[in-house]
């Protein structure tokens, strides 16, 4: 089984293509969730088609991503390097397609927001690995309704590898409360 590519873009708004992406971060984790590599980076930074949303303005002002990406000192990938960028990660993780079939899923907290930026600013990048998705939002409405939620409801920072560990976090803890209790009831049925 391939091991899991983990993602979070920090966007100027919500359409991939008419905002910019301003931060992507990535950790490789194997099915169980061990940790195995990290990274993230800004990208440089290319206006908007549209003018921002003073929502995103002000979050991004609070968590620092904007003097970030105003700094000279800070390295920034530019975002025709994104696919090339993330494709080397995968196949040097063990997360791209190859001989043995489909990559690895692309995970994350609603995926699919990530997955459409990516679709259109590294189009590239989407063929490396799996058409699947972990949820971790959709896996966290699904335990809220069919269990009882204990885990704290932490909210994102809006930093792309911060977002990423809550995510891991959360999955982390369904996995031991909510998945693995019932794993040796699933083992017991399958060998009826």
């Amino acid at each position: 089984m391939n091991n899991w590519f983990w993602i979070d873009t920090e966007t100027t708004g919500l359409d991939p293509k008419l905002d910019s992406l301003l931060e992507v971060a990535v950790v490789v984790t194997t099915p169980q969730l061990e940790e195995m590599f990290e990274v993230s980076t800004l990208i440089e930074y290319v206006a908007p088609k549209k003018n921002i949303d003073p929502f995103v303005l002000e979050m991004h002002a609070k968590n620092g991503l904007w003097d970030e990406l105003k700094s000279a000192d800070t390295a920034k990938l530019q975002v025709s390097g994104l696919a090339d960028w993330l494709r080397l990660i995968a196949e040097q993780t063990g997360c791209a397609r190859g001989e043995a079939g489909n990559g690895g899923p692309l995970c994350g907290s609603s995926v699919g927001f990530d997955r459409a930026f990516l679709a259109e600013k590294a189009p590239g990048f989407l063929r490396c690995v799996s058409h699947r998705n972990v949820d971790v939002s959709t896996i966290h409405m699904c335990v809220q309704a069919w269990f009882v939620d204990s885990h704290s409801d932490a909210q994102p920072t809006h930093r792309a590898l911060d977002d990423i560990r809550g995510s891991l976090d959360r999955l982390r803890f369904y996995k031991r409360r909510n998945f693995m209790p019932y794993n040796r009831l699933w083992k017991a049925e399958a060998s009826k």
